[in-house]
Order: structure tokens, then sequence, then C-alpha cells
């Protein structure tokens, strides 16, 4: 239900335009992203989290199970997003997945947890 509700509320266009006299299709995402937590994750602001900018998109929806065993997934969905932005700035021209198994280990080494996450990368021209 967690995720249901974050993707209801994420909406993005990938938009591409074919102005440019090298042929190439320099594209973007518009996108705007509300996290609609469950009741009993509203104060600590949900196990879910998403990032984006004109040509990223991070979905992270955190594995609810481990706050059975005291851990906050949704700390571990924030960091891996958080982080996944961090090592695609850094890095323009690295892949996606390349982007997601960065930020994994990124975010293991600062919280403890699980998260299924979807990276999304637009290149210009690809």
């Amino acid at each position: 239900m967690g995720m249901s509700a974050l993707l209801c509320a994420t909406t993005v266009n990938a938009t591409w335009t074919n102005s440019f006299s090298d042929g190439k299709l320099p594209g973007y995402f518009q996108s705007k992203t509300v996290i609609i937590p469950k009741d009993k994750n509203m104060a600590t602001g949900g196990q879910d989290a998403a990032e984006s900018s004109e040509t990223m998109l991070v979905i992270a929806d955190g594995v609810g199970g481990f706050d059975e065993l005291g851990i906050d997934s949704g700390n571990f969905a924030r960091s891996l997003a958080t982080s996944a932005m961090t090592v695609a700035k850094e890095r323009p021209d690295m892949p996606a997945g390349d982007v997601l198994d960065l930020a994994c280990k990124a975010a293991k080494s600062i919280q403890e947890g699980g998260s299924t996450a979807v990276v999304m990368r637009l290149h210009d021209g690809e």
C-alpha cells in the first residue's frame, strides 16, 4: 500500500524535441513527487522516498519488514534515493544500473535496511 500511494502521486513526462541541427533528441523529466505515508508511518516520513532532476528519477520503496527488527526502512530508502542523485551528479555518463549499485553500497554504509528501487536516467541523443 505504501508504494501504491507513492506511484499514484508521481507524474513524469519525458519530453523530447528534435529542433537541434545535430539530429540528437535531448530529453528531460518534468516531475512532481508527493509521498503520502500510511498513518502509522506519518511521524517518521514513511517508508518510501523519491528524488528527481531533469534527467534522473529515483523511486525507493523501503522494506517494511525491517521495522519489526527496529530498523527504519524509510531512512534506508531516503539514503538510497539521495545517494543515487549524488552519484548521478558526480558521474553524468554512468548507466542507471551502475548508479543504483553505487547508491545501494552508499546507503548500506549509512543505514541498515532494504528497498525496492527504480532508477531512470535520460541521456541526450540516446
